[in-house]
């Protein structure tokens, strides 16, 4: 899901660092170093090839090791009651891409679906009503 800056306040990066930095820059949940180059391997297992590589080098979307793509992690700062502007220290937590998007799947799913109710709705389709087999 894309950042929507306009959701979170003027400080962010500040508390974004704060937050990455009092977790170690890791993943709080599954100890993942941030800048880390590596791939999954088929049980979603992060396998690290390095630790970090310099911009300058390398891009890690460039990056193939035996025909299998790297990836580079990235930490990112989840709020875990989904209110961007619910900035407790209590409330956000250092996850790697692929540990947020596991927390904030159902979350997103529920917005979809009233999106797509809206959508329906907006459009005058109109919904049928669930009948009972009995």
């Amino acid at each position: 899901m894309p950042f929507d800056r306009s959701q979170y306040p003027d400080d962010w990066e500040e508390i974004s660092l704060r937050i990455r930095e009092r977790e170690g820059n890791k993943c709080k949940w599954c100890l993942i170093v941030n800048g880390a180059i590596g791939y999954r391997n088929h049980w979603g297992e992060f396998i690290k090839v390095f630790n970090s590589i310099d911009e300058t080098d390398l891009r890690a979307d460039s990056l193939a090791l035996d025909g299998i793509k790297l990836i580079r992690i990235v930490l990112t700062v989840a709020h875990l009651n989904h209110n961007t502007h619910d900035n407790r220290d209590e409330n956000l937590v250092a996850l790697c891409q692929r540990c947020h998007n596991r927390y904030d799947r159902p979350h997103r799913n529920r917005n979809s679906a009233h999106t797509r109710h809206l959508k329906r709705i907006e459009s005058g389709q109109t919904e049928l009503p669930l009948i009972n087999p009995d």
